[in-house]
């Protein structure tokens, strides 16, 4: 059964027009980007001597996973080629392996690598552009990144836009790469961007104490599922 973003969304995207959708996370909206993205490349019978065709970008390298985990059970009977370049490998060897993708599934900092020195990388193909979180890729500090890498894209192309929220940064960003976008809101009478569902709790303490915090929380609830979000790679090797 299609979600609320799903069934807003994809009547317009299907058509070719560039939508901004507001939406929280858990809505489905990947699924409002990956059906389009994999409609657009079958109706122009997309092969792999067409090239890129198709960039999603996303802020972390775990959304980036999601993605291309999604996109590769729904897109299982077409033969388009999909890559994920998130970092982390030399240029010249992620090059050597997604140089003939359809799909590209990129953090934004990389791309701009990508762009910047790879004489390579052509762009000038691509059909669609997906932004996904653009408000915590804006938030992160990819807002300079995010402005590069849309002039390096050609002007005739499908931008599709999923952001929680609608800050300034984001509406800069939407003037500055889409073309008279549909806006889909889901949540646009809620208060908050959460769902109603989700419970909520929080400790205070002080950044010194806050390991020990969530150390004696794991010891009191080994019986639970529990997912600890950390800021570096560092942090979760410690």
């Amino acid at each position: 059964v299609p979600t609320k973003v799903q069934r807003q969304s994809l009547i317009f995207s299907l058509r070719g027009q560039d939508v901004v959708v507001a939406a929280k996370t858990g809505s489905g909206k990947t699924l409002a980007f990956i059906i389009p993205l994999l409609e657009l490349l079958y109706h122009k019978k997309w092969t792999g001597m067409d090239g890129l065709g198709v960039l999603v970008i996303t802020p972390t390298r775990e959304l980036a996973y999601q993605i291309f985990e999604v996109l590769n059970k729904v897109g299982k009977e077409h033969d388009f080629s999909a890559g994920l370049v998130i970092g982390g490998k030399d240029l010249k060897y992620e090059w050597n392996r997604i140089s003939s993708c359809n799909i590209m599934i990129y953090t934004p900092g990389r791309l701009l690598q990508h762009m910047t020195e790879n004489a390579e990388f052509v762009s000038d193909n691509v059909q669609m552009l997906v932004l996904d979180e653009a408000d915590q890729c804006l938030s992160m500090g990819f807002a300079d990144t995010m402005n590069c890498i849309l002039e390096e894209l050609p002007s005739e192309r499908q931008t599709l836009l999923f952001s929680a929220t609608q800050t300034r940064d984001v509406k800069d960003l939407i003037r500055a790469g889409c073309n008279n976008p549909v806006f889909c809101s889901v949540h646009e009478h809620s208060k908050t961007t959460t769902p109603k569902s989700l419970q909520e709790s929080y400790v205070l303490c002080s950044a010194q104490d806050k390991f020990t915090f969530l150390w004696s929380f794991i010891r009191h609830h080994r019986r639970h599922k529990i997912l600890v979000f950390l800021a570096t790679r560092k942090q979760v090797q410690y």
